[in-house]
């Protein structure tokens, strides 16, 4: 990728009480006026006096503001909506939305700044390709992510940090730890070293790691990268992931003993998919053997929380909340994320959890089908991805109604599929009677949408299923 060089307005960053940063992310992806959406989540200690936040700053929609993203042309104020915070861990954490009209296909953006929460200067870096992908022609848009700015381990035990990253295209997605000043300037695992033990899952975006490292916050940074699939080395985006881990001891039960999220709570990586103007209700319940503290949610503007509830069984307490959201245009045709976690009253932390929300998830529809006898290309109104599990087309003669022949989408010998021209092709090996009439039974999942919530295909109700013999 031809990177352009940048010039970074160092001026435009202000600089404030020191150890307040407390990590960001950043996405892209192409509009039609060619202009590009940034989406952001950017996060800062909540006790400084320029970052602080409550539930009326949340119910206000009043903004904050730090720092710039700037490429070598120009520079964007980054002014934020505070979405959640957090008392105990002492955060702030907020999105928001920029609109870019760049002048050149290919760019790059840079926030930088000083004051790490442990460390000195930050810098993420977000690469843009505006020119059209190899393989379908189309403007790429780079994989999106949201993450909470501190994630809490306990001394001693193993953990698993997942990264909620998601691609619109379906394109390949990997992570890699961030490298050089402007990917993470202080804190770059080549040199600040950060949590050395911990082992980074390229393909599956996951850190493995046992917290036996000193108690204490250790900031750190990642790169998701989208790949075609036929092109699975050279990168169409990166885009950065910044946030600190916080390794706490206690002295009291054991690894598997701290707060533990039960049902109807959402498993991680579960999907919801919502349409505009659809409300969605997530319920949050965690249970512990001890008082419960909080439950704290990172989240999509406009979501709302419930007042929090709490029981005892006689057993195990409890603590349940509510998050609604009723989606908007702005949020239609993305996905979005909605990550926890909970705390007890003698400083034990569950794990955390992150859901896919996808926003007016386009569904294929088999629309057209054209073709001879014993050969179709079944048309869709959309690109589409391979099913999970294959399906069967029954053919039916129409006289008597029954099953004559069946063919199992999954054969490669019979059926090929074309997702990116939006069509697949059959070839029905059967001998059919041309006195007799025949039809085929499209079901719904002959393939499925793109993304990470897939649904299943439908299909318009039309007479062309019908065979036509001898055409």
């Amino acid at each position: 990728m031809n990177i352009i060089g940048l010039i970074i307005i160092n001026f435009f960053v202000i600089s404030v009480e020191s150890s307040h940063f407390r990590g960001a992310s950043f996405s892209w992806a192409p509009m039609s006026s060619g202009s590009i959406k940034v989406d952001y989540r950017i996060s800062w200690r909540r006790s400084d006096n320029n970052h602080n936040c409550d539930d009326n700053t949340i119910a206000s929609g009043t903004t904050n503001m730090e720092g710039d993203l700037c490429s070598d042309y120009d520079c964007f104020l980054l002014e934020y909506y505070c979405t959640d915070y957090s008392e105990v861990d002492d955060w702030t954490s907020g999105r928001n939305t920029l609109y870019i009209n760049p002048p050149t296909s290919k760019f790059d953006l840079i926030f930088d700044g000083n004051d790490w929460v442990v460390a000195s200067g930050w810098s993420l870096l977000i690469t843009v390709d505006l020119t059209p992908r190899l393989d379908n022609g189309f403007i790429n848009s780079s994989p999106t992510v949201d993450y909470p700015p501190v994630v809490n381990l306990q001394y001693g035990c193993k953990h698993s940090i997942i990264f909620p990253i998601y691609d619109v295209d379906g394109d390949i997605i990997r992570c890699r730890w961030a490298s050089g000043k402007n990917e993470c300037d202080s804190v770059c695992r080549e040199t600040y070293n950060a949590l050395p033990s911990a082992v980074l899952d390229q393909n599956d975006c996951k850190i493995a790691y046992t917290a036996t490292d000193q108690v204490g916050l250790y900031p750190l940074a990642i790169q998701a990268e989208d790949f075609m699939k036929s092109s699975p080395k050279v990168p169409l985006s990166s885009i950065p992931i910044q946030f600190v881990v916080n390794i706490y001891d206690v002295n009291y039960g054991s690894c598997d003993t701290g707060p533990t999220f039960v049902s109807p709570t959402p498993d991680t990586g579960e999907c919801f998919s919502v349409d505009v103007g659809e409300q969605l209700t997530i319920n949050i319940t965690v249970t512990g053997i001890t008082r419960l503290n909080s439950i704290e949610t990172t989240s999509v503007i406009g979501m709302q929380r419930s007042a929090v509830t709490t029981w005892f069984d006689g057993v195990s307490y409890y603590m349940s909340v509510l998050v609604n959201w009723t989606p908007t245009s702005e949020a239609d045709g993305q996905d979005h994320s909605l990550c926890f976690s909970a705390r007890d009253t003698n400083g034990r932390y569950s794990d955390t959890r992150c859901i896919n929300i996808p926003v007016g998830a386009p569904i294929p529809t088999a629309v057209e089908r054209n073709g001879t006898t014993n050969s179709w290309n079944i048309v869709f109104d959309r690109t589409f991805s391979l099913p999970e599990s294959y399906v069967e087309l029954p053919v039916v003669e129409t006289r008597t109604g029954s099953v004559v022949f069946t063919l199992d989408t999954g054969d490669p010998t019979y059926v090929t599929y074309f997702p990116t021209s939006k069509n697949m092709h059959v070839t029905f090996d059967f001998a059919f009677d041309p006195t007799e009439d025949y039809y085929v039974i499209i079901p719904e999942g002959l393939v499925r949408s793109i993304g990470n919530c897939p649904a299943l295909s439908l299909v318009k109700e039309s007479s062309f299923w019908t065979i036509e013999i001898g055409i």
